[in-house]
């Protein structure tokens, strides 16, 4: 919020930042959103319906939202059902089964000047890499790696799908998105495995919670300047990419 003499007036986050043009939000933030300059990437809200049977939305209910928003160019998420934990395999199965007809009668209803990705699932290797080369069959050249949040710390998993992803890049390039893992110690890996984009709140929190601003120098080198031992002139401005 910013002060003004009528009293506190809330201002979009954009406008403080210089340089970002790319963005990620959901359709469960969609009620009275504004649009920032730059090509986005939109998805289904599938963390807010984990919990439920399934997903909150049809891939036509999707794109009839994604309509009031998306422009030419922006990525759009078919629905999908994340694999939590505590599930059976039945469970898990039925969830996968779910996504991937989901995503064949997204991508058969997408409009063409948008972009459609779709979002891989599974507790183990074998059903991610099933389930990325059914999504690859069926046309997708934009696949999202998910339901890995809730995995972070378990580094060999996350990079087992990476390694899969770069087998199959080498014959079929396609774009890769990683959903929910944005921490500091796996931007370098990120890098190395030619992730395209990634998301998550790590850095978020850190600057607006934890209390340090975070900055990148451009040249590889991370500067972390403690809000509270800081002058705001001593901190660079930001300039996200």
């Amino acid at each position: 919020k910013i002060a003004t003499p009528d009293g506190p007036v809330k201002e979009p986050i954009w406008k403080f930042i210089e340089g970002q043009t790319n963005w990620l939000t959901s359709l469960v933030y969609m009620r009275g959103a504004q649009r920032a300059p730059g090509s986005y990437f939109m998805d289904c809200g599938a963390w807010s319906y984990k919990a439920e049977a399934q997903p909150r939305w049809s891939p036509a209910e999707c794109l009839e939202k994604y309509a009031t928003f998306a422009l030419a160019g922006d990525l759009v998420a078919a629905p999908d059902h994340m694999v939590i934990r505590g599930l059976t395999a039945e469970e898990e199965q039925y969830r996968v089964d779910l996504t991937l007809e989901n995503t064949r009668e997204f991508l058969r209803l997408c409009p063409p000047d948008l972009r459609p990705i779709a979002v891989t699932h599974g507790s183990t290797l074998e059903t991610r890499g099933v389930m990325l080369r059914e999504l690859l069959d069926q046309g997708y050249q934009h696949i999202a790696i998910g339901s890995v949040a809730i995995r972070a710390g378990n580094r060999k998993f996350i990079r087992g799908i990476l390694d899969d992803v770069t087998r199959l890049r080498s014959e079929q390039p396609f774009y890769v998105h990683v959903l929910g893992v944005s921490a500091l110690s796996w931007v370098a890996e990120f890098r190395d495995y030619g992730v395209d984009s990634y998301d998550g709140s790590s850095m978020f929190f850190t600057a607006f919670t934890a209390g340090e601003w975070l900055w990148h120098d451009g040249n590889g080198r991370l500067a972390e300047y403690p809000v509270k031992r800081s002058r705001l002139e001593d901190i660079p401005s930001c300039n996200c990419s």
